[in-house]
């Protein structure tokens, strides 16, 4: 039996797109045939493929699905592949760690978890460490900085909890290529995942989820570009680089959503936004990343 918590990224996403996304190996036809027969339920409860998953709810798998080896090695990163240098390289990352958490200041081009195209992740790695660690929420490929393991699956429910109540406060760092209309100012844009490419969205105001972004300029430099402060209030699939674009100030090195307007002459092409701080006075955590050199050099000074 294997039980599998939801995380806050995955919420309101269909059973059988997380099962397309979490177990690519077992098949549309293989998982209707498992919920049938009652041996995948959420919350002990027997569900559909089309239900809508919430963060802190519990997938229970009662048979042992394993795999095909070829597959395995061809879409995921396995264990085996993790090695004690990679262990030790993830043990430099880490910036903060308590009884029930570590935190880490994931870099650049470092996947959160497994998918196609993927030699190694967090999650591979973790899972290397203990099998009790859980991946609680996720940063895009692209996007450094604070991401939070739970050492134990009930302080992963603990966490789903805690940002579902809004008890979780991220704070995010970007570099844009222009400045808001706004020193300080609040966009409510519904955002919707659009066409065929689920990796992609789109602002829909008809058919879109809500989504609430803060923001607060740190810095201009000169008309072209500034440094803001970002604050997600909601936690929707590339938020910030799509209400960014939104406003007509794409963030740097987002190529997906910006274009050549995104790109900068003398910058570093990677994407200039950092999970920069989390605080979560319930765990006793306040965890700050330090910013990647590509970054360093033209970002607000501390006061």
């Amino acid at each position: 039996m294997q039980k599998f918590i939801i995380s806050e990224e995955d919420k309101d996403v269909r059973l059988d797109r997380w099962f397309k996304r979490h177990h690519p190996h077992i098949t549309q036809a293989l998982l209707q045939k498992m919920l049938r027969k009652k041996d995948v339920r959420v919350n002990g409860l027997r569900a559909e493929a089309s239900l809508r998953v919430k963060a802190g709810d519990v997938v229970t798998i009662t048979i042992d699905i394993k795999p095909p080896t070829e597959m395995f090695h061809v879409k995921h990163s396995s264990e085996m592949q993790v090695s004690d240098r990679d262990i030790a390289d993830f043990n430099k990352l880490i910036i903060f760690e308590n009884n029930d958490f570590l935190v880490i200041n994931k870099p650049h081009g470092l996947a959160s978890q497994g998918g196609r195209g993927v030699k190694i992740s967090v999650d591979d790695i973790i899972k290397k460490i203990s099998p009790r660690y859980k991946l609680v929420h996720r940063l895009d490929k692209d996007t450094c900085g604070v991401l939070v393991i739970a050492k134990k699956t009930s302080m992963a429910t603990a966490f789903s909890e805690a940002l579902q109540s809004k008890q979780v406060e991220k704070i995010y760092w970007a570099l844009l290529r222009g400045v808001p209309q706004h020193k300080i100012g609040e966009i409510d844009l519904p955002l919707l995942k659009s066409g065929r490419n689920i990796e992609k969205v789109e602002v829909n105001m008809q058919q879109g989820k809500p989504a609430i972004t803060q923001y607060r300029v740190l810095e201009k430099l000169g008309k072209e570009l500034s440094w803001v402060e970002l604050r997600p209030i909601t936690g929707r699939t590339h938020q910030l680089r799509v209400h960014m674009e939104a406003i007509g100030c794409p963030i740097i090195g987002d190529g997906k959503y910006g274009g050549k307007r995104a790109f900068e002459e003398g910058f570093s092409k990677k994407l200039h936004l950092i999970a920069r701080r989390i605080i979560i006075p319930q765990f006793n955590i306040d965890a700050s990343a330090d910013l990647p050199d590509y970054m360093k050099e033209t970002a607000p000074k501390p006061a």
